[in-house]
């Protein structure tokens, strides 16, 4: 079987997040860069408490890997769902 942190976690989990043990979270990297992503486009004023609570929210979580090799199993899951017209958005 394929193991890969980063896509493991998109199965079997809510929102990116996988749980490694009992009370024990992981997000992959890639899901905290596009949740900051998105948040740095919204206004400045808007931003800054939600970046705060973010960073609050990630940091009792351990951060997994998003490799080469999780990036082009992703890529192969993105284009197949494509096909079917269920794009991940």
């Amino acid at each position: 079987m394929f193991r890969c942190s980063g896509v493991q976690s998109f199965r079997g989990s809510f929102a990116g997040v996988q749980i490694l043990h009992k009370n024990v979270f992981g997000v992959p990297a890639i899901v905290e860069y596009e949740l900051r992503y998105g948040l740095l486009r919204w206004p400045q004023q808007a931003r800054e408490a939600r970046l705060a609570a973010l960073s609050q929210l990630l940091r009792p979580m351990q951060m997994l890997p998003f490799d080469s090799e999780c990036a082009a199993f992703a890529a192969r899951i993105g284009v197949e769902l494509e096909a079917l017209s269920t794009p991940i958005e």
